[in-house]
């Protein structure tokens, strides 16, 4: 309640891009909505605890260099409903592109994998996500800021998907699927 005057406005901002960008663009690209937290108990560790079977988001405070956090709502390896923290402290064009990068990972929640757990497609799911925000919201250029750590090779012995990899080697993979998605559409 104590920053609900700041809230509110932003979260309006939020709902408006759910509804008419990031949740169409999204699911009429992936062929997926998240999964309902129905039965699940709430979102761990946050301080809401209804099940409605929507997607939870939620402006917080976050530690400082965080911009948002998509978090399961159960502890299982297979696909799980999730939760979405954003910082309340980004710009609104910050905001609006996190809101993008964070839906993916809710949407990625949602596939059942080969590997024993998403979080094991470390790159893929980081590199995937910023370049949703593209997607979503090619002239905002957000995810720009980290293209110089995939560019600039330091991590290329690694493999693809080492849990080692720096977060800002995943974010700026976005590169690679861009690449795709403008050589083959």
């Amino acid at each position: 309640a104590a920053k609900e005057a700041t809230d509110k406005p932003r979260a309006e901002i939020l709902r408006d891009e759910f509804e008419n960008e990031i949740w169409p663009k999204l699911t009429g690209l992936m062929s997926r909505t998240p999964l309902s937290d129905t039965g699940t108990g709430g979102a761990l560790g946050m301080l809401w605890t209804e099940t409605d079977g929507r997607l939870d988001v939620a402006l917080t405070d976050m530690p400082a260099g965080k911009e948002g956090l998509t978090m399961p709502s159960t502890w299982k390896c297979e696909a799980t409903p999730v939760y979405i923290t954003l910082s309340r402290s980004l710009s609104n064009q910050g905001l609006i592109a996190q809101a993008a990068h964070e839906f993916m990972h809710a949407l990625q929640y949602s596939i059942d994998v080969a590997a024993k757990c998403l979080g094991d497609y470390h790159t893929t799911l980081e590199a995937t996500a910023a370049w949703a925000t593209n997607y979503v919201y090619p002239l905002n250029n957000w995810e720009q800021k980290y293209a110089k750590y995939y560019l600039e090779g330091e991590w290329y012995e690694e493999p693809y998907d080492s849990k080692g990899a720096p977060a800002e080697f995943r974010y700026g993979a976005y590169v690679f699927p861009l690449f795709l998605e403008s050589e083959f559409g």
